[in-house]
């Protein structure tokens, strides 16, 4: 941009805490963006249709972080979905079965005794985490 070195040395003699030597490091640069120039230098410092760029550029930006932000929280609900939806119950499905299966077995084979007072008939009204929504108490909010 053609105002860019007098602009750069206003900025340097009106605030010296701002860097103005190149640096080796490409993050430290600043890079003169029409954003970052105030509104009345940028008629001097900018080329005709820069301002429009740089608008094009930010509007992409900003679509672009909408889009990104939508997508992640689309993906997350859906894992929350399926978690709740799979892995939470069928952990315990596939043990209820399991159960329930050795227990037939055990009956076939030694028929009733002792053993049925450990280990009982599992029902699905027994399955209940510690933190069941049914069984926790409803807190009053602040």
């Amino acid at each position: 941009m053609p105002g860019t070195v007098q602009l750069q040395a206003n900025v340097a003699s009106q605030s010296p805490s701002i860097p103005m030597k190149p640096s080796d490091n490409p993050k430290d640069m600043i890079l003169w963006l029409p954003s970052s120039i105030s509104s009345s230098d940028r008629a001097i410092v900018c080329m005709p249709g820069l301002i429009s760029i740089e608008e094009k550029l930010r509007d992409a930006q900003l679509q672009n972080s909408l889009d990104g932000l939508h997508c992640t929280l689309c993906v997350k609900s859906r894992m929350i979905q399926f978690k709740n939806k799979n892995i939470c119950g069928q952990r315990g499905g596939i043990y209820v079965e399991k159960y329930r299966a050795a227990r037939s077995a055990k009956l076939a084979l030694a028929g009733s005794g002792d053993w049925k007072k450990s280990y009982r008939v599992l029902n699905n009204a027994d399955v209940r985490g510690y933190q069941d929504p049914d069984r926790l108490c409803i807190q009053v909010g602040r």
